[in-house]
């Protein structure tokens, strides 16, 4: 097989298109020999080969790069997306697997008991009040998936309770790639940024609006 592929690179580097020209040619041949238009199945067979042929020796390396380029961008979400079906389609219990909507690749995430930690330690002893806590884990409470993920976080500035709705926030922003919970985070709010930020000490002030006393004499 291997020096079946170094043939198939050509002259001018490897060409994965050229590779599934080929296949592309055998898959029709074969599908159309056990029908009564076997000749229909032989001359596409024919017609890919030649052109198999053609881009094998062809000189314009910029050409056969930009087509391959133009294929590999088709063809690498097709072939995630099967991996990602097969992958589904095997239960397995201890992992789930999903399908990056950024990148196109295949996460596998264990499957959680929804336990919290947040820079080592526990979410309840970390934030200290239970009700802290169960805001931050509203998301699971909205989305229903209130024990099929483990959340490990890192959290620094602010308060405690500025830091409970950041972890909130990123939660939700977290699963929109375990699945289709837009709708319901999006309904309830949790996916917009509180945009509230501490305002710019001011030259001359002693903070953002807090002026020094007067004194008229």
């Amino acid at each position: 097989m291997q020096w079946f592929q170094k043939f198939m690179m050509g002259r001018y580097g490897a060409d994965p298109l050229n590779l599934a020209i080929i296949l592309l040619s055998l898959v029709i041949s074969i599908a159309f020999s056990f029908t009564p238009v076997a000749w229909i199945g032989s001359t596409l067979c024919t017609i890919l080969l030649i052109l198999a042929i053609f881009r094998m020796f062809s000189r314009n390396t910029a050409k056969r790069a930009a087509e391959n380029r133009s294929f590999m961008k088709f063809w690498n979400p097709v072939k995630n997306w099967f991996q990602y079906l097969w992958l589904s389609v095997r239960y397995c219990k201890k992992n789930r697997y999903f399908l990056c909507p950024h990148c196109g690749r295949i996460a596998c995430v264990p499957r959680g008991t929804g336990k919290v930690t947040i820079n080592g330690r526990e979410g309840a002893e970390y934030f200290g009040r239970e009700a802290l806590l169960d805001y931050a884990k509203t998301p699971f409470k909205v989305t229903d998936t209130m024990d099929h993920f483990d959340v490990i976080a890192r959290i620094n500035g602010g308060g405690i309770s500025g830091q409970a709705g950041a972890l909130r926030h990123g939660i939700s922003r977290a699963l929109l790639d375990a699945g289709d919970y837009r709708a319901e985070l999006k309904k309830a709010g949790y996916l917009t940024r509180d945009s509230r930020v501490v305002e710019r000490k001011k030259y001359g002030l002693k903070k953002a609006r807090k002026r020094p006393q007067f004194s008229k004499r």
